[in-house]
């Protein structure tokens, strides 16, 4: 199986997350179990933190070896193996405005997850929606808290987005506060967009702008 395979070629992976995610998910729990420093628990500290994480660290917890050069290749198979223990990483490969080779932010999903699921339409409206919002609210400096307000609110209402990628547009609003996306990129989003959806985004933020009192 994958995991013998795994094992085979590097011994000293065995106790790896990345390793135990090639077992199938009732033996995939035992292993864990049996770990002598399970590292979802150091993982599951940084959700509840709301932390920023250094990507070659959160590399060497997931797969016990630094990654060397990380590319979007790594950064899937990273999330691939993270979903299968219930987390998902922000930026998401396939799902963020780009992917940040430096750090991540993890959060909860709604359960362990064997594939990852593909970005619908809903989700990457409702994305652009959140980082133009963002830049509206700091556009005076920081995102006041009204403005954050009125954006967890435009997260928690988002129309036609699963469960999963609720989760992920708070984590999403959370790093886009911290690392904003260039309003020349967001253009060129918003302008592949149908009229109609531009006018329904237009009219979220301005009520972020309302938020804030500007």
């Amino acid at each position: 199986d994958r995991y013998s395979r795994r094992v085979a070629k590097a011994p000293e992976h065995a106790g790896s997350l990345h390793a135990i995610a090639l077992l199938p998910p009732a033996q995939r729990a035992l292993a864990i179990k049996d770990l002598p420093n399970n590292p979802l628990i150091w993982l599951y500290e940084r959700v509840l933190a709301q932390e920023i994480v250094p990507a070659a660290q959160l590399f060497d917890r997931v797969n016990a070896a630094q990654p060397g050069n990380i590319t979007s290749a790594k950064l899937r198979e990273l999330a691939e193996t993270l979903a299968k223990f219930g987390l998902g990483v922000v930026p998401g490969p396939g799902f963020s405005f780009g992917a940040d080779h430096d750090s991540m932010l993890l959060f909860e999903l709604d359960a362990p997850t064997e594939t990852l699921e593909a970005a619908s339409p809903h989700y990457r409206s409702a994305l652009l929606t959140v980082a133009l919002g963002i830049l509206v609210g700091k556009a005076d400096g920081g995102l006041q808290p009204a403005e954050r307000l009125s954006l967890e609110g435009m997260v928690a209402n988002a129309n036609g987005v699963t469960d999963n990628e609720r989760r992920r547009l708070s984590a999403d609003l959370r790093w886009l506060e911290l690392r904003p996306v260039a309003l020349a990129s967001l253009r060129r989003k918003l302008a592949a967009i149908p009229h109609e959806e531009r006018a329904q985004i237009a009219d979220l933020l301005v009520g972020v702008a309302s938020a804030g009192g500007s």
